[in-house]
């Protein structure tokens, strides 16, 4: 007998758990305010034409929500609040432009953002705040080809597991500690903060609680670039013709790989320049001065043009 209009559709549906709703040209998601939603823990609406993510407070179950393809260019501020329990977003292929408003998300562990028109560097730190953030995809993003991208992404998020379907490896995210902290000793605040009687940062100020150095303790390899230092100084006939350059050379290379944890070198680049006034000797061989053949022949032996060169000298 009453007026009321009995319940129909999704609305007799309470205890839904997934929804599928991709490619049906939806273009707001306000309705989901009236809708008992409430024990639904997957969504999907990819492929809809939502440029707004609004009436999402509703769905505090929902564990994954998937949004690609559709107009999404910003999240407004609390949009994504009431989705406390939220695993995993995907948001590709949106033209989203920021990474502004993520949170408060304190369950997400997944943000699928490939495919958009993020640039800004500095958006990264705005997902710091996410606590549980393990995986993370910015491909096919501007900010994706910048210099430092992935370096900077994993120093910014120390919680990441996976960036852009890579997974993060232990030395690899010891290798980003190295080099922000190289960057750090060298930038101009750092500089300015020492050449003022400032103090520089507690791990510079230790160098044995630094990363880097735990590395070296652990009888890591590292590189080590001298530039500054002669082929001629490292051996060969400078070795007894001139001690002096020897003790030099020695001294450099010491300081370069002394240290209480004994590291080895991996590599060593030594950048070769003619000394013009060492005078080599006739019977010892010279990158510079010699056949660059010979050097890769056994003992003993001389190419066609260094035999022919001593044949015409004994013939004279």
């Amino acid at each position: 007998g009453g007026g009321d209009t009995p319940p129909s559709g999704l609305q007799t549906l309470s205890a839904l758990e997934v929804l599928q709703l991709g490619f049906n040209d939806i273009h707001s998601l306000t309705a989901c305010r009236h809708l008992p939603l409430g024990a639904l823990k997957v969504l999907f609406l990819q492929g809809n034409d939502i440029s707004r993510l609004e009436g999402l407070d509703v769905l505090s179950q929902v564990r994954e929500l998937v949004l690609d393809k559709n107009k999404i260019r910003h999240i407004d501020v609390g949009a994504l609040q009431g989705l406390v329990n939220l695993r995993e977003l995907r948001i590709e292929e949106n033209g989203l432009k920021s990474l502004s408003n993520f949170v408060p998300l304190p369950r997400l562990q997944a943000l699928h953002l490939g495919t958009n028109r993020i640039a800004d560097m500095s958006d990264v730190d705005k997902l710091s705040a996410l606590p549980c953030l393990l995986d993370l995809t910015l491909a096919n993003n501007p900010i994706a080809r910048k210099q430092l991208y992935r370096a900077t992404a994993i120093q910014k998020l120390p919680t990441l597991r996976i960036l852009d379907n890579k997974e993060i490896t232990g030395e690899e995210r010891d290798r980003v500690d190295v080099l922000f902290a190289t960057e750090t000793r060298s930038s101009p605040a750092y500089l300015a903060g020492a050449g003022s009687g400032g103090a520089p940062p507690h791990s510079l100020l230790h160098p044995h609680n630094h990363p880097h150095n735990q590395l070296h303790s652990q009888g890591a390899k590292v590189p080590i670039k001298i530039s500054s230092m002669t082929f001629d100084q490292l051996g060969g006939p400078m070795s007894h013709a001139h001690p002096s350059h020897m003790t030099h050379a020695a001294h450099a290379l010491g300081g370069a790989l002394s240290g209480p944890s004994h590291q080895q070198a991996s590599f060593v680049c030594i950048g070769l320049s003619k000394n013009n006034d060492q005078q080599v000797r006739d019977n010892e061989w010279h990158p510079f001065h010699n056949s660059t053949g010979d050097f890769f022949l056994p003992a003993g032996k001389m190419s066609g043009r260094t035999r022919a060169n001593s044949g015409h000298s004994e013939g004279a």
